[in-house]
């Protein structure tokens, strides 16, 4: 059995029984909130582990939910103060995750694309379902005498090439249309600048709860 299969299995396990152990205490709001973010955490972890995007999000809410209800269960955190605390908390742990996640799925590429060619843009497909400036880089490259043109898998809004315009592609060596596409120079910049904007703002946030 592939891991994705046994994953999104045990996935489905943990939120049945979620829901079935969380309809036992429907009527104490306490230990109701304790089982949703014990279940939402292990789905997260499930769902992270699986490369679905969404597990960060179940991950940081069930993360940030058991230590709010357990802060709260012995007095540390009042109730007024409860939900601002998780929902700081709950962004701060998300762009952890989120960091972390990224460079482990990174490095995990780096191993299946083993080869690196310099790609050139060829083309811009503007995107059809959206009046905004969305555009989908179409690039070319050569392996051994061989030209191939592969689409960049989104489309991008930031950072949009031109047209003859160079960038890194990683390539399966096994596979020279599988290809890996490592973020830019300035996405980089971006991303961890608006990671460490929001992780220090929660941070501060959750700081001033407490005094």
């Amino acid at each position: 059995m592939k891991k994705e299969t046994i994953l999104d299995t045990l996935s489905f396990i943990v939120a049945v029984a979620t829901i079935v152990i969380a309809v036992c205490f429907r009527n104490n709001y306490t230990y109701l909130i304790l089982v949703a973010s014990i279940g939402a955490t292990i789905y997260g972890l499930l769902a992270s582990l699986n490369k679905n995007n969404y597990g960060y999000i179940f991950l940081s809410l069930g993360i940030s939910a058991l230590i709010t209800i357990i802060l709260y269960m012995n007095k540390v955190l009042v109730k007024a103060d409860a939900i601002t605390f998780m929902i700081t908390c709950s962004v701060f742990i998300l762009m952890i995750i989120t960091l972390i996640f990224n460079y482990l799925n990174r490095k995990e590429n780096f191993k299946r694309y083993d080869m690196m060619v310099v790609g050139r843009v060829i083309d811009l497909v503007k995107n059809p379902n959206t009046k905004n400036e969305y555009f989908q880089p179409v690039y070319e490259f050569e392996i051994d005498g061989k030209v191939y043109n592969v689409n960049y898998p989104l489309f991008k809004n930031k950072f949009i090439p031109n047209i003859g315009d160079e960038q890194k592609i990683y390539v399966n060596s096994k596979d020279h249309e599988d290809v890996f596409f490592d973020k830019s120079t300035g996405e980089k910049i971006y991303d961890y600048a608006l990671s460490a904007f929001l992780i220090i703002a929660s941070l501060i946030i959750m700081i001033t709860l407490f005094i």
